[in-house]
């Protein structure tokens, strides 16, 4: 099975595996080798999300896991900080 680039020929592909696997087997024909070309699948339209390219229907789940990445970081920071205040205070938690 060959999988081809956009645009690739497919008979010239097919032919070309042909001859590379007669080359290597000792005594094989090549009309007893069977290639199937196919074509790629359409590329899926993307989106730009800051740095990343996704496909389209991925996006929203990319902003949601980055918006909640900033929520975990944000409260993180915030008990850090809340930490450093109480000791520099000599406050112990409870």
């Amino acid at each position: 099975m060959l999988r081809l680039a956009p645009g690739g020929d497919a008979d010239r592909a097919a032919d070309a595996a042909r001859a590379a696997v007669v080359a290597t087997v000792p005594g094989l024909r090549a009309d007893a080798v069977a290639v199937a070309a196919a074509a790629p699948p359409a590329a899926a339209a993307l989106a730009r999300v800051g740095p990343f390219r996704v496909t389209a229907g991925s996006r929203p789940a990319l902003l949601a896991t980055l918006a909640a990445a900033l929520v975990v970081i944000a409260a993180l920071a915030t008990w850090i900080a809340t930490l450093l205040y109480a000791r520099r205070r000599g406050i112990r938690p409870q």
